[in-house]
């Protein structure tokens, strides 16, 4: 399921569950966003079951979840870990940081 716009998504959805993944960089320079691109493609790789979105700002990623088992899922893939159970904006609030040895290689485009 594609992501949908975060405004959209949290105007649909009622406490949602919320992952925020520290980039250990900028967002808007060139590892941040490929690092972006990494949780991007991660995440659309886990086929979720049910809406999410993703919100940069500054260094942090936010991606919220409808979902608790999409939310978890790619906590546990991120090594995350829960700060926060049903609090007054979301059903559940997880953290991590992403590895600054995370190597983000991109793969040469194959001529056909």
């Amino acid at each position: 399921m594609p992501p949908r716009d975060w405004a959209d998504f949290l105007q649909a959805h009622y406490r949602p569950h919320l992952l925020v993944v520290d980039l250990g960089t900028p967002g808007n320079g060139t590892r941040g966003r490929r690092l972006i691109d990494f949780l991007d493609h991660l995440t659309a790789s886990l086929k979720t079951t049910a809406d999410y979105a993703m919100c940069c700002e500054q260094q942090e990623v936010k991606i919220a979840f409808e979902s608790d088992l999409d939310a978890k899922t790619l906590g546990e893939l991120l090594a995350a870990r829960v700060v926060e159970h049903g609090g007054e904006d979301w059903s559940s609030k997880s953290v991590c940081r992403l590895d600054s040895r995370l190597k983000i290689v991109r793969r040469p485009k194959r001529r056909p």
